[in-house]
């Protein structure tokens, strides 16, 4: 094994950690009639400006193109912003002269709490249990189709809160 393979092996390292830091899943014995779902490993270099590495960033993902509407989930709405909001939000920072920051939540899907149960294959590399356990769902995953919409219903109170606190104290 050659130095880029420890290191595609350390991001998949650091991607379980976090999955299993945020009890993602529960392994289980399989329930009877369950087909679980599909994972795999996306891969990908993040460079800097100057094409320079800065990381090998692995995530695990589900093949939720192979998820049925009504069978697998329900909803998949998720509001999205609109630039007029974001231009309105903008103003109030500017008229009010007050500091706006920028927040990049490196797990934010990981965050959303499912309505159904859902089952996927253990993670290739990371197996644990027997041929008969899988991972029970306890949070989304990325790619699964509902999991924009299991994020914005977790996290909308807490956005709404936020905002008044700030328009509240100015």
């Amino acid at each position: 094994m050659g130095k880029e393979s420890d290191l595609w092996r350390e991001s998949m390292d650091e991607e379980m950690l976090s999955l299993l830091e945020h009890v993602t899943w529960e392994i289980v014995k399989k329930p009877e009639g369950v087909k679980p779902f599909l994972i795999k490993w996306v891969d990908k270099i993040q460079r800097d400006a100057h094409g320079n590495v800065e990381r090998y960033k692995s995530r695990l993902v589900a093949k939720g193109y192979l998820h049925t509407q009504r069978i697998d989930f329900d909803e998949v709405y998720a509001p999205v912003s609109k630039q007029t909001k974001l231009r309105a939000l903008l103003a109030v920072v500017a008229e009010r002269d007050l500091e706006l920051h920028q927040l990049d939540v490196k797990t934010a899907f990981l965050n959303g709490e499912l309505e159904k149960e859902i089952y996927m294959q253990k993670p290739q590399g990371y197996e644990q249990g027997g041929a008969e356990m899988v991972c029970r769902l306890k949070r989304t995953l990325y790619d699964l189709r509902q999991t924009p919409r299991a994020w914005h219903m977790c996290c909308r109170i807490v956005i709404v809160i936020i905002v008044i606190i700030v328009i509240v104290t100015g």
